[in-house]
């Protein structure tokens, strides 16, 4: 969550990990020219053909590597890289839909659109498409009038959508107003909701903290979300607040 980049590395995480000693076995591969495989693998990428990119860029690696090709090696890997960005952009693109459809259901049986607010806003803001989701997320924060928990965790999402769209100071009052509100309803939420919106208002308490240069403060925030993550084992946020960490290194 924190970083476009690493939404992407958690989404990612879903996917299949690639090994470095792959086992891939090939059945069309016409040329043992591993500079021809990385392009073909490439181009199979772009063309959204995932799973035949993978195999030719895997056995390009390879053959790059038995060449002692380093240079070639890092560009297969870059390529791999870039292949794992697309497939984590196609899922959350797959969302997206999804998210439409919620609300567009909401609206027309007239059921609550809370929670669809919150799917939109949500996958919108991790496609990074911040100016979107921001309509969607101060739509959630105003609609939620009874749970202060729910409302902090909406807050939260409003607020690191504000730092992302340059209104940093804003984000900041919408964050502490965020913990406050959590404090409120603390008593009253259940486990494990509101420890994964404690965790996620650190994470964004600490990217806010960093961008306003108050980075001792960040750091101990990030670090706070990382111990309450192993301690409740929450996968998720320990895999954002590592990611954040690595700011501090």
């Amino acid at each position: 969550m924190p970083t476009l980049a690493a939404i992407l590395i958690c989404c990612a995480k879903s996917l299949t990990t690639l090994s470095t000693a792959s086992t891939i076995k090939l059945v069309n591969v016409q040329s043992p020219d591993p500079k021809i495989l990385m392009e073909d693998g490439w181009k199979a990428r772009e063309n959204y053909e995932f799973k035949q990119s993978e195999k030719l860029l895997t056995v390009a690696k390879s053959l790059f590597e038995k060449q002692k090709d380093w240079q070639n090696v890092t560009e297969c890997l870059n390529h791999l890289a870039y292949l794992r960005q697309m497939q984590a952009f196609d899922l959350l693109v797959q969302g997206r839909k999804f998210a439409a459809e919620s609300l567009t259901v909401a609206r027309k049986e007239s059921v609550d659109q809370a929670l669809p607010n919150r799917a939109n806003q949500t996958i919108l803001r991790w496609l990074g498409e911040f100016e979107q989701a921001d309509e969607f997320a101060k739509v959630l924060v105003n609609s939620i009038n009874t749970n202060s928990a729910a409302r902090a965790e909406a807050r939260g999402s409003l607020a690191l959508i504000l730092m992302r769209t340059g209104k940093i100071n804003e984000a900041k009052n919408e964050i502490e107003l965020a913990f406050r509100e959590l404090d409120e309803g603390w008593e009253k939420e259940r486990m494990p909701h509101k420890m994964i919106w404690k965790t996620k208002l650190l994470i964004i308490a600490s990217l806010i903290d960093y961008n306003l240069g108050n980075k001792k403060d960040a750091k101990i925030r990030a670090a706070k979300a990382l111990a309450l993550s192993k301690e409740h084992n929450l996968k998720m946020r320990l895999a954002e607040a590592e990611e954040l960490l690595k700011l501090f290194s």
